[in-house]
């Protein structure tokens, strides 16, 4: 990968807005039409060769440690930033994750757990050209719209909802200069440090793309729209194979041939008895279904509303 010293995978969140699903997977490990984002990310990153990945984690650790090593390339150079005690945000979790990336020059940051698919080639090649502290995709088609710029790309302002021109997508090139505005310690938002920075005269650069994808799959409502509206599930690869009545089938899924599926989003190793019925359904990881089920969120902690 020319230009970059390597890539910084934003895993550590919390992902509260995808409760329950979050409480069985990290959001990164979730499945999205038979692909995590973490796989779909691989996918992206594959053709560049990358020289170093690390990614940062937090919640259920473990977890995401072995989806990554299942899925990363032999080839790749990668290690893990862990953040224990709380999470460091993406300016701290940046200042920690550059004590694993070898090298003094600028590095591509990724926030893990969208759905993307950036002009990574055309971004890097426009800040490898200029240099500016910071330049960041941003998509002008996209919600919340806070970023605006001038005529020549230069940001002013990431917080402007009135008048904001693109949204942040979470995937930028930055210079390790950057930590001149993170603290030393504890946790940090990369806004705040670019910010500051524009305040002292640096250049951060806007890269506007409308055609390339984005999607913020933050929510549950949007996750089960990623399912069930055809436009959109076709758009990001489209459903996988599986019997009918059925979103997407996980691996190693038992299920009898007298259950009925409506809108049945089933996740890794699941049982479906005899006589299931499941309409507006999401079964996670490992569980047994038996007798009918609506509108529910399906986990070997307890059952939950699907209220989308």
């Amino acid at each position: 990968m020319d230009g970059i010293d390597g890539v910084f995978l934003l895993t550590a969140g919390l992902g509260t807005r995808l409760r329950p699903l979050t409480l069985v997977r990290p959001k990164p490990c979730i499945p999205v039409l038979g692909k995590s984002p973490l796989e779909r990310w691989v996918e992206i990153l594959r053709p560049l060769r990358p020289r170093r990945v690390v990614l940062n984690t937090h919640h259920l650790p473990k977890q995401l440690e072995a989806h990554w090593k299942e899925i990363a390339p032999e080839d790749w150079s990668w290690a893990f930033s862990e953040e224990p005690g709380q999470i460091l945000d993406t300016g701290g979790g940046l200042r920690q994750a550059l004590e694993k990336i070898p090298g003094d020059g600028p590095v591509l940051v990724i926030n893990g757990d969208v759905l993307a698919r950036p002009p990574l080639e055309a971004l890097i090649a426009r800040h490898t050209q200029v240099r500016p502290l910071c330049t960041a995709w941003v998509h002008p088609r996209r919600e919340p719209r806070t970023v605006r710029y001038d005529d020549v790309g230069q940001i002013i302002t990431f917080r402007d909802r009135e008048q904001g021109m693109a949204v942040f997508t979470g995937v930028y090139v930055i210079e390790r200069r950057v930590l001149q505005w993170i603290p030393g310690a504890g946790p940090h938002s990369i806004i705040t440090a670019l910010e500051a920075a524009l305040l002292t005269g640096q250049s951060v650069l806007a890269l506007p793309d409308a055609s390339a994808g984005w999607c913020d799959m933050g929510a549950l409502e949007m996750y089960w729209k990623l399912h069930t509206d055809p436009d959109l599930a076709r758009e990001w690869g489209g459903r996988p194979a599986g019997p009918p009545g059925s979103l997407a089938i996980g691996r190693n899924c038992d299920i009898s041939p007298r259950a009925t599926l409506i809108n049945a989003l089933l996740w890794n190793n699941v049982r479906l008895q005899e006589g299931s019925s499941l309409q507006d359904v999401i079964v996670t990881d490992g569980v047994g279904v038996s007798g009918p089920h609506h509108q529910e969120i399906l986990t070997l902690h307890g059952n939950h509303p699907l209220l989308v």
